[in-house]
């Protein structure tokens, strides 16, 4: 948890920082008068201001804990099901058959379902190759939406983000097998991935844009606090997961909190005099 309880503080250090720059647009001038001075106050509040002053004493305080989410119902059981059964017939197949050999009916047929039903769940058998990282991704962005409204979005961001980085650390090696297979089959996955990383960063910024009630196609802070904060969460977790001795494994979240620390601080002494 001090590691966590360190990203969250610092994140709030951010917060505080990027709503301050000079040239920062209003956000009245986007929301109204009485939205903007909300906003500006969870991002600029008491909490945030603290965490500017000081943040290393401010790592005790954590985040207010959202309601637990309700159990899923038998339905959505079934879904869930059948898209794991899905996923596990691909995994299957692609390693004995190879990824090209094995086609959409191939998969259908081992999972018990129609080649119909295959495409309610993926669109393509190659989205396949990612599906597990999307499961962990899509949790994430649930964690985002629960987290409470007053609460400054950066912070939100980087509690959904400390989850995700356990959850990643916890699973590495089902999370990574789809970009290992990639590797060694030579399979063209650049777009999947590519696509992940943009519709991650998209739905990042809509989130960002709906706490600060602004809209994200005026104002610019949504896409510039979505992509630095997912460059910053896309490095920890690149270079965590290196295959390099004299690097300490199983420390992804750490890594996250060290990176947002320096980047913060860095943020701060970039600031015009």
């Amino acid at each position: 948890m001090t590691a966590i309880n360190g990203v969250v503080s610092t994140i709030g250090h951010m917060d505080a920082v990027a709503t301050d720059l000079p040239g920062a647009p209003d956000r009245g001038s986007a929301a109204g008068s009485s939205a903007g001075s909300a906003a500006g106050s969870r991002a600029a509040g008491s909490s945030a201001g603290s965490a500017a002053g000081s943040p290393a004493g401010s790592r005790a305080r954590t985040a207010p804990e959202p309601e637990p989410a309700p159990e899923p119902g038998r339905r959505e059981r079934r879904l869930i099901e059948t898209r794991r059964n899905i996923i596990d017939a691909a995994r299957t197949l692609f390693e004995s058959e190879g990824f090209t050999a094995t086609t959409v009916e191939m998969i259908a047929e081992r999972a018990d379902v129609a080649p119909r039903t295959f495409f309610r769940y993926f669109p393509t058998k190659e989205t396949l190759l990612f599906a597990e990282f999307d499961e962990v991704r899509r949790d994430m962005f649930d964690t985002l939406e629960s987290r409470p409204r007053t609460e400054a979005p950066l912070r939100s961001l980087s509690v959904a983000l400390c989850e995700m980085a356990a959850v990643i650390e916890a699973r590495r090696d089902e999370l990574v097998w789809g970009f290992r297979l990639c590797a060694a089959q030579q399979v063209e996955g650049v777009y999947e991935r590519t696509m992940l990383k943009e519709q991650t960063n998209t739905r990042v910024a809509a989130f960002i844009a709906d706490r600060l009630e602004v809209d994200d196609e005026v104002d610019p802070r949504p896409m510039a606090w979505a992509g630095a904060i997912m460059a910053v969460f896309a490095a920890a977790m690149k270079f965590s997961a290196t295959d390099d001795p004299g690097v300490p494994v199983g420390r992804s979240v750490e890594l996250l909190d060290e990176l947002l620390e320096g980047t913060a601080a860095a943020m701060c002494a970039a600031r015009p005099a």
